[in-house]
């Protein structure tokens, strides 16, 4: 009998230690700050959208120019002239303007930014862009106009189903330099541009707006031509 009372002593004084133990648990995690076991506040994801922006290259716009007139029978030329005929002289002009209209949309299409739209995982998000500047190779302008023409003579017989132009020499000599010290000119540009820190122009374009990062990624460059 005097055992068991001091079984049943023992056992209350255990269950009043564990009860104890609780409450002192669960004083503590109150009083620490340990709230955060109860924030019911809801998480927002922050998804990274990238933008990748290549090295952006200038168009060519120079404009070959050749002033010409129609040829007269009955006039007497006293320039030293050039002719040529009127419909294979004006297909030199028209190719010459396709060549760098072609050049110029492929320069505008690859200096566009490539932007990969992340994909959240909860519903719940805010989206943030992430620039990555990619560094290129800017494309020379190598096109050189054709322009077929001949000495006007005294000798000179005009086909009766053919137009013709004729030019000053002095003139297209000219204008045909100008355009070759145009493309040369650019084309030194464009050594330059290559030539130069890619990091530190961006550094000089954007400091004090953002952290200049220049990132080479191999799948990137095939995108960006």
């Amino acid at each position: 009998m005097m055992i068991s009372m001091m079984e049943k002593k023992s056992h209350l004084k255990v269950d009043k230690m564990k009860r104890n133990f609780i409450i002192s648990i669960l004083i503590v995690t109150i009083f620490s700050g340990c709230t955060s076991l109860f924030d019911v506040t809801p998480r927002i994801e922050t998804v990274v959208d990238t933008v990748y922006v290549p090295t952006q290259c200038p168009t060519y716009t120079y404009s070959l120019k050749i002033n010409g007139s129609k040829y007269d029978d009955h006039k007497k030329y006293s320039k030293t002239m050039v002719i040529a005929n009127l419909d294979t002289f004006l297909e030199s002009l028209e190719r010459n303007k396709l060549a760098r209209q072609t050049f110029n949309k492929g320069i505008i299409e690859s200096n566009k930014e490539t932007k990969v739209i992340a994909t959240p995982k909860t519903s719940n998000f805010k989206r943030i862009e992430k620039r990555i500047f990619v560094k290129r190779e800017c494309p020379k302008y190598t096109y050189t106009p054709k322009i077929k023409v001949r000495k006007l003579t005294k000798n000179f017989k005009k086909d009766s189903n053919t137009t013709y132009v004729v030019i000053p020499l002095d003139n297209i000599i000219l204008s045909m330099e100008k355009y070759k010290l145009a493309k040369e000119t650019y084309n030194k540009h464009i050594d330059e541009i290559n030539n130069k820190s890619f990091k530190k122009e961006l550094k000089n374009n954007f400091d004090g707006h953002i952290d200049n990062t220049v990132t080479k990624i191999d799948k990137t460059k095939k995108n960006i031509k």
